[in-house]
């Protein structure tokens, strides 16, 4: 099996809170990296681009997508450089930040992921400046959101939360999931009933699952939305009933977790969590 080395940035978080007190429930919003989440134009978000390192026994960085010395890639993308010949490592030189995967052999494999634009310079530390190449880091293609509203309610009490989808001018999609997860905060009890999340369009989702209390998996996939859901739409409402157990001030957050969307079943489109 080939060897592996790996570089990331922090991960970025998600939240969004409820807290009684009437208690008040904050929609969550989470990043979808590109994935989350996803993509501009039909690119995935995320994704991972390949250079080959020494192809054909080349003193050289290849790129796989372009056979040029030159990756391109957005924030939140990662490159993976895969050893193909010789002894060689991908040592980052100039840029925002360096790496360096230290000397290695065939079989193996780095990947790095990039979180700030810029163009940054590598080369080979053992074969130095006539074996280099470039990686250019784009910002993050803009995305729609999917967003939970905030609300409030006292010991009890059953709050609707709309959960509503704001997408791009231009942008249409068929197809959309995500999940929806309660956390008590700090000294709040979990609750006692199930959230509920109620669909508002036209078509029921296609998927609609209680995990435990606190998390419902919510999707439109198949038949595709039609027509095609554009601008902005409210989806659904989120249902959560404040346990009679609860304080005034309790806090509970509401996380929007691996949203996803395509504007045909198989383009994904660019989609992350947002304040409600």
């Amino acid at each position: 099996m080939p060897g592996r080395g790996e570089e990331s940035p922090a991960g970025s978080g998600r939240a969004n809170v409820v807290r009684v007190a009437q208690a008040r429930l904050r929609g969550c919003r989470a990043l979808l990296l590109a994935t989350a989440v996803l993509a501009t134009s039909g690119r995935s978000w995320g994704v991972t681009k390949v250079v080959l390192v020494g192809q054909g026994n080349q003193l050289a960085f290849t790129d796989q997508e372009t056979g040029s010395t030159t990756t391109t890639v957005h924030v939140g993308d990662t490159v993976e450089w895969d050893w193909v010949s010789g002894v060689h490592s991908t040592s980052g030189t100039t840029g925002p930040e360096s790496w360096d995967s230290g000397v290695q052999s065939v079989p193996f494999t780095f990947t790095r992921q990039f979180s700030i634009p810029g163009t940054y310079g590598y080369l080979c530390s053992v074969h130095g400046a006539i074996m280099s190449a470039t990686v250019v880091v784009l910002a993050a293609p803009a995305a729609s959101t999917i967003s939970v509203s905030d609300g409030a309610g006292g010991p009890g009490d059953r709050v609707q939360l709309p959960v509503r989808l704001d997408l791009l001018p231009g942008v249409s999609v068929v197809t959309l999931q995500f999940n929806l997860t309660v956390v008590p905060e700090d000294s709040a009890p979990h609750l006692d009933d199930a959230v509920v999340f109620t669909g508002a369009l036209s078509a029921a989702p296609n998927f609609n699952l209680a995990e435990g209390k606190e998390t419902v998996l919510v999707g439109w996939l198949s038949p595709p939305l039609s027509p095609p859901l554009a601008g902005g739409v409210q989806v659904g409402n989120l249902e959560v009933a404040i346990p009679a157990s609860a304080s005034p001030g309790a806090r509970y957050r509401i996380d929007v977790i691996n949203p996803s969307a395509t504007s045909d079943g198989q383009t994904d489109v660019p989609l992350e969590a947002a304040a409600g």
